[in-house]
Parts: structure tokens; sequence; C-alpha cells
């Protein structure tokens, strides 16, 4: 639900405000997600095969690999991102459609640069896992792919973003970060259209799509490259144009699933649940 609601928007996917701990709706959504997954692996335990061929079923191609050491090429972004020049647009031509295209910019940075930090979040994640059993082991793997699916709609925004300044501009940039993103244009809009689709009913897997198109590493690149993109491009903006009106470059947890907060409201969830059922029936505790 949360990325039809992306792709029905502006592409940039705002969240909305918090609440007094710190929760996004999307956030609150995830929550209960995660939620019932503890609950899932609790229950399933006794029959794990029966069950992991059924969520297999259920949610084909949510695995991504790829990338060697995660760690390792987490580090190695912001290095490889740097060897792609960004040249500087001359937003502040655009007059009045600057700050909306500014706003679009801001939601891109902040969006893709949160998406970048949980996925290396989860590869740590994953490879520290011991004794959790396969089944949460693939929930894990579901949420980094639908974790993807915000970047490739990001993607998607840029693209449309980028094209809407060169208009509005009178001239683009031809740097190397836009012309990789252009060059993998036609896979990055296949990526979205199975998103809006809801994985096309099973038959066009989400994550098999990005290994036998752009692949995974180049991926992730791609979508660092664009927010590093959008942020020069708005600082740039803020030094030609120091009079020009705030803009919405606002932490991201406003508007983006803040998973920590997510991990925390289910681990407190499951500790009072766990106080609950000792009080009730210390035996079964």
């Amino acid at each position: 639900m949360a990325d039809r609601g992306r792709a029905d928007g502006d592409g940039a996917g705002n969240a909305g405000p918090l609440d007094e701990r710190g929760m996004s709706p999307e956030s609150e959504m995830l929550a209960c997600a995660g939620l019932v997954n503890t609950a899932i692996d609790g229950t399933m335990h006794a029959m794990p095969d029966e069950f992991l061929g059924a969520l297999g079923k259920a949610a084909q191609g949510g695995h991504v690999e790829g990338i060697g050491d995660p760690e390792a090429f987490f580090r190695g972004i912001p290095e490889r991102v740097g060897e792609r020049p960004i040249r500087c647009m001359r937003i502040e031509r655009a007059g009045e459609a600057a700050l909306p295209l500014l706003a679009r910019l801001a939601r891109i940075r902040w969006g893709i640069y949160a998406d970048i930090g949980s996925q290396r979040n989860m590869h740590r994640m994953q490879e520290g896992y011991r004794g959790v059993s396969k089944i949460g082991m693939e929930i894990l793997a579901q949420r980094m792919s639908w974790n993807l699916r915000h970047m490739a709609l990001d993607l998607e925004s840029f693209l449309d973003t980028y094209r809407g300044i060169s208009a509005a501009a009178g001239g683009g940039a031809a740097d190397g970060v836009v012309a990789d993103v252009l060059a993998n244009e036609a896979a990055i809009r296949r990526l979205c259209g199975i998103v809006r689709r809801g994985g096309a009913g099973g038959r066009e897997p989400f994550a098999a799509a990005i290994l036998e198109g752009i692949g995974y590493g180049k991926f992730l690149l791609l979508a660092a490259g664009a927010s590093e993109w959008a942020g020069v491009n708005m600082g740039h903006y803020r030094a030609r144009c120091p009079d020009g009106g705030p803009l919405p470059d606002l932490p991201w947890r406003v508007r983006r699933v803040d998973h920590e907060a997510v991990d925390r409201a289910v681990a407190l969830a499951r500790a009072r649940a766990r106080g609950a059922m000792a009080r009730a029936c210390p035996a079964a505790a």
C-alpha cells in the first residue's frame, strides 16, 4: 500500500508528520507488519518447511545478491559515486517553477539516502543472524526487496524532475550521474511498472528484474548518484539564490519510514506481551 501511494503521488513519498513516539504513518504500518511477522515466526516453528514453501509462493523473488562483501561495498559507495562528475544546473532560471522542482529534489535526496542506509543495516542483520529460522530470513529478504522498490520509484522521480528542470531552466547538464541514470531509464521504468502492478501477480518478481536488468550493485550506485546529484544542485541553488525562499530540506524521518523506530516499537510490544503472559500464566512463560 505504501508503494502504491508513492507511485500515485509525486513519486517522492512524503510519509507525513511524526507522532509523539517518533513514528510516521508508514512506520506504524511496518511496525504492525513486524508484529505479525513475529507472531508468524513464533507460531509456525512447528511446520517451518510447509510455511516457507507457502511464503515463497506468495512473495517470489525477494532475494537480492551480487555485491560481494556488503560492508565493504557500502563503505565504497561515496568514493565510487564521487568518480562520476556532477554539473550544476541553472535552476534559478526556472522562475516560479524552481521551488516545486527543488522540493522534489529534496524528497529524492533524503528518500534515497534513508533507503540506502536501511539497506546497509539489513545486510548487517542478515550477516549477523544466528539461530534464526528460515522464515525469519525470508521475511528479512522481503523487507530488503520492498526497500529497493522505494529506490526505484525515487529514481523514476529523479528522471522526471531532471527533465522538468531542463525544460524550465532552458538546458540540461550532461554529467556522469545523469548519463548513467538515463542509460538505464528503460530498466528503471520497467521496475516501477512492476511496483505499480504489484509484481504482476508474481509472474515478474521485482528483485529478479533488478538482477537480470541493471544488476543489484549498479542499481544501488545509480540511486546513490541520484541522491548526491540532488544534494549538489540544491546546494547550488542556495548559493545562487540565498533569498529564493526556504527549501523543504528536513531530516528524512519526517517523510520516510524509520526502520529503527519500527524495530524499537516491535521489541517494546514483544516485551510487554511476554510480561503480560508471565503475569497471567507463570507456567506458560
